[in-house]
């Protein structure tokens, strides 16, 4: 068995572990936000935060769908791409 191909897999699930559950994480603050929004006019600040999420929400998406496990483990999942 490979080592170095061992080490690099464990860590690529490791992250992506990581990453799905800041995005799912992520994913759920904004339908919370979304829910106060749409009761009341949303203010300044809240349109940032919103803003803040939906960028990292991005980003850890798209690290889910640019390495090689985490394509794989979508692929596992019946996602072409993980859509946020």
């Amino acid at each position: 068995m490979d080592l170095e191909k061992m080490l690099k897999d464990t860590t690529d699930h490791s992250n992506y572990a990581t990453w799905q559950g800041s995005l799912n994480a992520l994913q759920n603050i904004e339908k919370h936000i979304l829910s106060i929004c749409k009761d009341h006019e949303a203010p300044f600040v809240a349109t940032k935060i919103m803003e803040y999420i939906l960028a990292e929400s991005k980003k850890y998406n798209d690290l889910m769908n640019t390495t090689e496990t985490g394509r794989t483990l979508n692929k596992a999942r019946g996602l072409n791409d993980h859509k946020s």
